[in-house]
């Protein structure tokens, strides 16, 4: 690469070659480094060893390709091999090459994972996801036999119980978005996970829970009929109970209620769709919340919007 049409005046030539500085010493020796942790080696230099390599087992190798120069330049053929088995076993390639190399670019073309030795390794990480979130035990191994490192931690013991909390926040959220039979339920499937995972946590027996839950439900009910409580009263002598409509939409269990120390929103202001979740603080500001993929997102309202009083028919209203 080079930078041309450099004006004259300058003093260095119209045409300057583009070069890139050495990576620092101890980087430049071009270890062996791992594409994922816990994978062996499978050396492949002739098409004998990629024959070989064709019977390995399904995600457990990395290849390392060190192949005699005439399989490369002959014809595309050992490259077309190597790609297909390193899909079917699932095996990220190590390329004794360089990336502007032929081999590298049908490999990456093909979408398989390769990391390419022959170039010097810069302090630097590529296609870097920060999640934050906690996991199922085995995510991290499943990952890094794709050949992906990962970055763990851990939570404290005393904390367990809270952070499965916010892990239920979060399969619930993914539940609600689920929008297919197959969706929702490898979501009840996680929801009920983390459960048991709080269960565990805390030092409950599963088996307790499940039967306190059937003893609950047979003395209370479930919730498979949708009933909603509104608000209880002694009811005066001669008078008639309030009846509710049959059905209601969830934006009328919305509730958005303001003091001088702050603002409380409910669930239902937040998950109901047209339900109002805008409010104006005393000292000025109108915001909004809403529930996102990840949490919550307040959002400033340009607009001075008062928050709606929500009014029930036949109730007393605050």
């Amino acid at each position: 690469m080079w930078f041309c049409g450099i004006p004259l005046i300058v003093g260095i030539g119209k045409n300057l070659p583009w070069f890139r500085m050495a990576a620092p010493e101890e980087s430049t020796q071009n270890p062996a480094r791992p594409v994922g942790p816990v994978r062996n080696r499978f050396r492949i230099q002739s098409q004998n060893d990629l024959a070989r390599a064709s019977t390995l087992d399904i995600n457990r190798y990395v290849l390392s390709v060190q192949p005699n120069i005439d399989l490369i330049r002959k014809d595309d053929s050992f490259l077309n091999d190597l790609i297909s088995i390193a899909l079917k076993i699932g095996a990220p390639v190590e390329l004794d090459g360089s990336v502007l190399g032929h081999a590298y670019y049908m490999l990456r073309r093909a979408g398989v994972t390769v990391v390419a030795t022959g170039e010097p390794h810069y302090s630097r990480v590529r296609g870097k996801q920060v999640f934050a979130k906690l996991v199922r035990d085995e995510i991290p191994e499943h990952i890094e036999r794709h050949g992906e490192t990962t970055v763990l931690a851990k939570i404290s013991k005393h904390e367990s119980r809270p952070a499965l909390i916010v892990k239920l926040f979060e399969e619930a959220n993914e539940l609600l978005r689920a929008s297919n039979p197959m969706e929702v339920e490898a979501e009840l499937a996680d929801l009920l996970e983390v459960v048991r995972s709080l269960a565990s946590a805390t030092g409950v027996s599963w088996e307790d829970v499940q039967a306190t839950s059937d003893r609950k439900r047979t003395q209370r009910g479930g919730f498979d009929r949708g009933v909603v409580l509104m608000q209880t009263a002694w009811p005066k002598s001669g008078t008639q109970t309030e009846r509710l409509p049959e059905e209601i939409p969830l934006k009328s269990l919305s509730q958005v209620k303001e003091s001088k120390y702050g603002v409380d929103l409910n669930f239902a202001s937040l998950l109901a769709k047209g339900a109002s979740s805008t409010f104006t603080m005393q000292e000025g500001g109108s915001f909004k919340i809403s529930l996102t993929a990840t949490g919550l997102r307040i959002e400033k309202v340009e607009a001075e919007v008062l928050a709606e009083q929500l009014i029930f028919p036949g109730f007393d209203n605050p």
